[in-house]
């Protein structure tokens, strides 16, 4: 089970959510890995930028943000409030909490990168 999307006939699928909450949440949690673009931060190791992940021509880049919590490294540290918890192995950072209304809020502000860096 994943977020809700919402479809718009002939175009792109787009998150029915709220970009500016969904900024926020990158801000507090993501960004403690991945670089945000227009952001003081500074990312870490190999984890690559929401800029770069948006933007690269990556066909399944979307599916690839809409469930990125079973992704590895994140179920260790991202747990979905209405979905089972999956971890591996101990966290190595500290975990956090989304609902599933957060991640539409986070896919919704993904959009607004992908309408302005994807080509």
């Amino acid at each position: 089970m994943t977020a809700g999307i919402l479809v718009v006939a002939g175009g792109p699928a787009l998150a029915a959510g709220d970009a500016g909450h969904g900024r926020k949440l990158a801000q507090t949690d993501c960004a403690r890995c991945h670089v945000l673009p227009g952001e003081d931060n500074m990312g870490i190791g190999m984890s690559p930028s929401f800029k770069a992940m948006v933007s690269l021509d990556i066909k399944d880049w979307r599916k690839r943000f809409v469930n990125f919590y079973d992704r590895r490294p994140h179920p260790n540290f991202t747990r979905i409030r209405e979905l089972p918890q999956v971890q591996q192995t101990v966290p190595v950072i500290v975990p956090f909490e989304l609902t599933l209304k957060d991640l539409d809020d986070l896919m919704a502000f993904v959009d607004t990168l992908a309408a302005k860096y994807r080509k």
